[in-house]
């Protein structure tokens, strides 16, 4: 998802005057943070301008790192009519302030509830058109769990025996390693606690953070301090982090030093026992033509075999027309055409994520092998505006996890001092999370 690469659509499809009059077309300007989904809108340009010749699509994709400041500089110029987001930011008041409400949309019918839910603010308006759900998952070399006689994990008992196994597997120099894992980048972790927390916290504890937000409301009121403010104190939340900081001893040497971009590639060559990513890396994964069989399931961290039968997903990508586009009817055009049962379908067996749009299937099997399991939302998308743990979490528990330079109470130290001390930021935020999925936290 890192690659820097610049898809100017106008190289291809360049503004020309159209029918024997000479009438001017309409440019389109549409922008995305997912240059690995080229192809697929190349196709998608030459088919919409089929039918709307007086349309000239103009799509620009920027990697992920650089999409914000990209984002920013074409909505401040207003060279901009779509834009993509993430569902995880339909309540922040930059997606109020940018994006048309979109009701009138013609597909919602056809859109899975948790989807079109996922894009509804509280006020009922919808801010976005979701068009796929990822979820945080083991991939796993079926060749290599065969030779070495292993099955696939259904308890944490079970996983930490399949990890001490890879282990001495790759000091006999069977496998190169138990876990690939690309952490140069640092953010990436958040693939490993996403998937953990899919099975641990958010099926133990639920509402937790619900909870502390309130402890903390009754804090501001009264000035008592509880042991329900703290992540410190959840039992829960220490043992998730205790299972975190043991799955970071099982990746293979230097990981550190390896780009996330480079990682499903890595395990695609084949060696590796497993490796934790986004459902995303699938299509990178296959780019490698794998000569091994690949597996996939839900991080069995619980002690109780249904509860690891739930995958922590999200919705991984969505559109915006910009308010201000002067060509909100062309850009409305744009989506109805993506969201046709044939285009769609095209769409989703492209990007090989979950289908939003009800009655689609996928047909690469593997794909269908890892939706086949229930989600529940991710941790860190549970927020409107992140929590400050979620930023510890990844740039300084997990380094230090990894090189065993940092314990568990010293990291819990560390957030619950970071919450607390920006709790008169974070928590007037929270509201809009609370009023859209909690709307009366008091029963």
């Amino acid at each position: 998802m890192n690659r820097k690469i610049l898809i100017t659509s106008t190289l291809l499809l360049t503004s020309t005057l159209v029918g024997c009059g000479g009438g001017s077309r309409t440019q389109l300007r549409i922008i995305n943070f997912r240059p690995e989904d080229q192809e697929f809108y190349i196709w998608l340009e030459s088919e919409f301008e089929k039918e709307y010749p007086n349309i000239n699509v103009v799509y620009e994709a920027v990697d992920t790192g650089g999409y914000t400041a990209f984002m920013k500089a074409r909505i401040q110029s207003g060279e901009v009519d779509i834009f993509g987001s993430q569902p995880a930011f339909v309540n922040t008041a930059k997606t109020f302030e940018d994006s048309l409400d979109l009701r009138d949309l013609t597909f919602w019918d056809r859109i899975v509830d948790s989807a079109k839910s996922e894009v509804t603010v509280s006020t009922g308006e919808i801010l976005m058109t979701p068009l796929s759900y990822h979820t945080e998952i083991v991939f796993y070399n079926k060749n290599i769990f065969s030779a070495q006689g292993w099955s696939v994990p259904t308890t944490w008992n079970q996983f930490q025996t399949l990890l001490n196994a890879a282990r001495t597997a790759t000091t006999a120099n069977l496998i190169k390693g138990p876990i690939i894992y690309g952490g140069l980048d640092v953010w990436p972790i958040a693939m490993i606690t996403e998937a953990l927390a899919g099975t641990t916290i958010l099926q133990d504890d639920p509402d937790f953070l619900l909870g502390i937000t309130e402890a903390y409301r009754q804090h501001a009121i009264t000035g008592i301090t509880t042991d329900d403010m703290y992540f410190g104190k959840n039992p829960y939340f220490n043992d998730f982090f205790e299972k975190y900081k043991f799955i970071t001893q099982y990746f293979q040497r230097n990981a550190s030093g390896l780009q996330y971009s480079r990682a499903p590639g890595e395990f695609g060559k084949g060696g590796y026992a497993m490796t934790i990513d986004g459902s995303w890396s699938l299509s990178q994964i296959l780019e490698m033509q794998p000569d091994f069989e690949i597996g996939a399931f839900p991080l069995p961290g619980n002690s109780d075999p249904a509860k690891n039968q739930i995958a922590a997903g999200k919705g991984a990508a969505a559109f915006s027309v910009y308010k201000n586009s002067t060509r909100v009817t062309e850009a409305k055009l744009f989506l109805e055409f993506l969201y046709r049962n044939e285009i769609y379908s095209e769409y989703i067996n492209a990007v090989l994520g979950s289908p939003v749009v009800k009655g689609i299937e996928l047909e690469n099997e593997l794909a269908k092998e890892i939706f086949r399991f229930d989600t529940v939302l991710t941790l860190s998308n549970q927020w409107v505006e992140k929590m400050p743990y979620d930023l510890i979490m990844k740039q300084e528990a997990g380094p230090g996890f990894i090189n065993n330079s940092m314990t568990v109470a010293q990291a819990l130290t560390l957030i619950d001092n970071d919450v607390f001390n920006q709790r008169e930021i974070w928590l007037p935020n929270v509201q809009k999370w609370i009023d859209k999925f909690h709307p009366n936290p008091q029963g």
